[in-house]
């Protein structure tokens, strides 16, 4: 159901995609990935308020939740509290390891902290870093949508079409 509420998603079906997200949460109501693409979903339907309210409670709930943490800094952002998204990311860049999705999420959302401090140099390194790890079409995708939002900051549309393609073909790879 987790699938078919991602495609959905990705074809814009937001009301669909809640749907079965809904029917996830009501047999596990701490599933974390479904209660951060609820949050996806809403923001896609302008539920900005709702959404960030999931994310912080999702965040409250699974402290650990390295996407749930990208993703409410992301949205922090939007709103200039710059500050408040950074703490979000400390220490989360020297986890040993980290999926694509996850590497995807923490360098966007650093490298949005930096260039809204006017740090260039940092951006500039996070983006070649990740650059570096582009393997296939999936991730090329992404990374042009992660460019494009760090390129046209503070544009939520842009972070909702970062956040689709995280949930995107290949997303699943380790």
């Amino acid at each position: 159901m987790l699938d078919e509420s991602n495609a959905l998603f990705k074809q814009g079906q937001a009301d669909a995609a809640e749907q079965r997200l809904n029917r996830i949460l009501q047999r596990v109501p701490t599933h974390a990935i479904a209660r951060g693409n609820l949050a996806a979903v809403r923001t896609l339907q302008g539920r900005h308020a709702e959404a960030m309210q999931l994310l912080q409670d999702l965040v409250a709930d699974h402290p650990d939740y390295l996407l749930g943490r990208c993703n409410l800094a992301q949205m922090l952002l939007e709103q200039d509290a710059i500050d408040d998204a950074h703490a979000l990311l400390v220490g989360l860049i020297e986890r040993e390891q980290l999926h694509i999705q996850e590497a995807f999420a923490l360098y966007g959302a650093l490298a949005r902290v930096h260039q809204a401090k006017g740090e260039t140099d940092a951006v500039q390194t996070l983006l070649s870093h990740l650059q570096s790890m582009v393997e296939d079409e999936d991730d090329e995708r992404r990374f042009r949508q992660l460019k494009r939002a760090i390129d046209r900051p503070n544009l939520l549309q842009e972070f909702s079409e970062h956040l689709a393609s995280l949930v995107g073909p290949g997303a699943k790879r380790p």
